[in-house]
């Protein structure tokens, strides 16, 4: 339950990770953050692990992480991001990702979710920004783990 944190510095995010419980929950949630979508797999384990941020919020949602992943169109493949996380006892782990390739899709579209036997993050924003139409989607693939 203690918020873990997305960072990649390239395109100057650093993002508060809220652990979604539910969907029904999910936009209450990014307005504390990016949000891992429940019935994922948690950073670090086998398959994809989804990580959802707004590019683009409504006027009338004053959240500080209304823009969160706008600039994740940005990442580049070889680009770096890593995810912390706060093990059972407190102990922190940061997990080290490198982009390794990015997709769109409809906003309906469940093959975003599609599985993998690697250790994969896929932050994901409605694109372009100011539209939900999409969602773009970039894949980073697990190279480092620091405990």
């Amino acid at each position: 339950n203690v918020p873990g944190k997305v960072e990649a510095p390239s395109v100057k995010i650093s993002v508060p990770l809220i652990w979604t419980s539910d969907v029904k929950n999910f936009n209450t949630d990014l307005k504390k953050g990016v949000v891992h979508f429940p019935g994922t797999p948690l950073p670090g384990e086998a398959g994809s692990s989804y990580i959802s941020g707004h590019s683009s919020g409504s006027i009338l949602n004053n959240s500080p992480y209304r823009q969160a992943f706008a600039k994740i169109g940005n990442l580049k493949d070889g680009d770096s991001f890593k995810v912390t996380v706060t093990l059972r006892g407190g102990k922190k782990a940061i997990l080290h990702y490198v982009v390794g390739g990015r997709a769109e899709y409809a906003a309906n579209d469940q093959r975003q979710f599609l599985q993998t036997p690697d250790s994969v993050v896929a932050l994901s924003t409605c694109w372009p920004i100011n539209t939900t139409a999409r969602r773009l989607v970039v894949f980073g693939k697990l190279t480092q783990v620091e405990k």
